[in-house]
């Protein structure tokens, strides 16, 4: 596992613990080597308000890219990019 692998599946559980529901499609993924783009979309509907960002209840819809690059077949770097900046502040928050 690569460093802080804890601290990255506690942030994905939060995340999700905030949503009623969570939805992400892979729209199209293009790998090269160790190196891996993907092109996705999430919805998220929250279950309460959070940080005045967010209304309960509230469903956001954002489009993003994720840079995963890969040592030794296990994931080394993951860096991802939303267009919506509320659902970002919000994953960046959590």
């Amino acid at each position: 596992p690569w460093p802080g692998m804890e601290d990255e599946r506690a942030w994905v559980l939060r995340s999700l613990a905030a949503c009623s529901r969570f939805d992400l499609t892979i729209l199209n993924m293009i790998a090269e080597g160790d190196d891996v783009a993907v092109h996705f979309r999430t919805t998220a509907v929250f279950k309460e308000d959070h940080f005045g960002l967010i209304s309960a209840g509230e469903e956001l819809t954002a489009a993003g890219v994720a840079l995963v690059r890969f040592e030794n077949g296990r994931i080394a770097e993951d860096r991802a990019y939303l267009d919506d900046p509320r659902m970002l502040e919000f994953f960046q928050r959590i």
